[in-house]
Formats: structure tokens, C-alpha cells, sequence
């Protein structure tokens, strides 16, 4: 690799160590990136879920099983950090195990 490429990576380095210091607002972005795909990705779990169970008729349907996996997926939501807990997605994901649950 030629000196001049090696000299605008290293720059480019510094600055991004820099900009990462010196910007709170990077980290807390990035914490809420990481918070929004694991809400999202529960989301669809569920989702996924709640749609197959919905293809069964409800007169053959395992009740305790239901129950059980109601209550793990009501533990997997109520994991997820608690800054997330205020969102619109999250209340309305809790809602919908809510929901099934009862």
C-alpha cells in the first residue's frame, strides 16, 4: 500500500476516533439503533407467532401450551431495556401478547 493511501486511512481514523469522542450524540444514535432492530425483531417474532396460532382453530387449541408461550413472549418484551419501554412499538407489541394472553 503506497505511503499517501496509509496517510489518508490514518486520518481518516483520527478523525472518526475524534468525531466519536467528542459527539455524545453518536453514541446515544447508536444505542438507539441497537434498541429500535431488537424491538422490531420481537415485533416480527411475535407477529410470527400470533399469525400461526391464528390459522388454528381455537376449539383444538392447547391452552396451557398458549399459556406458556404467552408468558415467554410477555418475559422476552418486558427484557428489553427500559428506555424503549415510552415507545409506540413497544406498548403496542406488549398490547398484543396482552391480548392474546387474555
Amino acid at each position: 500500500m503506497s505511503a499517501q493511501f496509509l496517510g489518508k486511512l490514518g486520518g481518516r481514523i483520527r478523525w472518526g476516533l475524534l468525531y466519536k469522542h467528542s459527539c455524545p450524540c453518536v453514541s446515544r444514535c447508536r444505542t438507539d439503533l441497537t434498541n429500535l432492530k431488537r424491538v422490531w425483531e420481537a415485533v416480527r417474532v411475535v407477529r410470527e407467532k400470533h399469525v400461526d396460532w391464528k390459522r388454528h382453530r381455537w376449539q383444538r387449541m392447547n391452552t396451557r401450551y398458549l399459556q406458556e408461550e404467552t408468558d415467554k413472549q410477555l418475559e422476552t418484551v418486558r427484557a428489553l431495556p427500559e428506555s424503549v419501554h415510552c415507545w409506540d412499538v413497544y406498548q403496542g407489541l406488549e398490547g398484543a401478547v396482552l391480548d392474546i394472553q387474555v
